[in-house]
């Protein structure tokens, strides 16, 4: 199983979004697949190529790179960028949206392992409304399990507590952690002190 992490090459004018938060945590994203802990407690190297991309760019960079690379095994997609309800920007142009979503999901299911899971993580503000949901629905029509995570409110790009889950038996989708509940507190401290919490629910049910 192999992964691949994008982010925009540039911050948006009067920011620093690409350079402090998205493209480091693309960083430490890479860096926690290659100590990935699996659920015996054995940490293994999950090889994870990232891409900065510029507004030009097209979701068949996925593609381009697993044929190329990785020969129909690239398993883990990851994007860092803004997002919206209805799409995910790259350097203020749409990456994916509701005009394409179908042709991404395509893309990432013929470059991926049937046999294994197939994880999306979209570190992007606001696209657990809509887009996510329509991407869930559309991955449902392929033969192959899949987990997708997404947020549904702005906020820090990983450490957002609003963390809505999807797989091919939750289309509708759930929160990681209930807001408001109990363990909420301490959920949302666990995220900004841990690290590694917030790559680690994509993969794992973890909460308390």
């Amino acid at each position: 199983m192999r992964a691949i992490a994008l982010a925009p090459i540039r911050n948006t004018p009067g920011k620093k979004d690409a350079t402090g938060a998205f493209q480091p945590e693309l960083h430490r994203f890479r860096d926690f697949l290659l100590n990935f802990p699996k659920s015996d407690g054995e940490r293994v190297q999950i090889p994870c190529y990232m891409e900065l991309l510029d507004e030009k760019d097209k979701i068949t960079v996925i593609s381009e790179y697993g044929k190329k690379n990785y020969k129909e095994d690239l398993n883990i997609i990851a994007i860092f960028s803004h997002g919206l309800p209805g799409a995910i920007k790259i350097c203020g142009k749409k990456f994916i949206d509701f005009k394409n979503y179908k042709d991404f999901v395509k893309v990432v299911f013929e470059n991926a392992d049937k046999k294994e899971p197939i994880y999306i993580g979209l570190y992007a503000c606001l696209t657990g409304k809509n887009l996510a949901h329509a991407i869930a629905i559309e991955m449902s029509w392929y033969p192959v399990r899949f987990r997708l995570i997404a947020h549904t409110t702005a906020g820090h790009t990983t450490y957002n507590p609003y963390v809505i889950r999807f797989t091919e038996r939750d289309l509708a989708g759930s929160f990681i952690c209930q807001p408001g509940s109990p363990e909420w507190k301490g959920w949302r401290r666990r995220l900004r002190e841990d690290k590694d919490l917030r790559f680690r629910i994509l993969f794992e049910d973890v909460v308390k």
